[in-house]
């Protein structure tokens, strides 16, 4: 089963841009340190001052010894500009419909 940390970020009206990179290029070789971190995915909003961060976890135990790196990641974030609107979720997979390339 995988597990996610979804966390929402959001700048006083400055681009995100600076944030996102924060993340692509320091936060995930953090975690990419880790045991158990599957990946991560970002998403902008269109008013491009906001994005939602889902970081991938092999398990529960995995996540939550990261905790330590996202808050470490939040505080850098904050740093930019950028605030976490409200605390991070953490939740399980309950069904996944990605297309697989090729797939019928």
């Amino acid at each position: 089963m995988t597990y996610a940390r979804i966390g929402i970020f959001e700048t006083d009206g400055a681009p995100v841009q600076p944030v996102l990179a924060l993340f692509r290029d320091r936060v995930v070789a953090r975690f990419g340190a880790l045991s158990g971190f599957l990946g991560y995915q970002a998403f902008t909003a269109t008013d491009d001052r906001r994005f939602v961060g889902i970081s991938y976890w092999s398990s529960l135990e995995a996540l939550e010894a990261s905790a330590e790196v996202a808050l470490q990641a939040r505080e850098d974030a904050a740093d930019l500009g950028a605030q976490t609107v409200g605390e991070p979720l953490i939740t399980r997979e309950g069904f996944d419909t990605r297309m697989v390339p090729g797939a019928p």
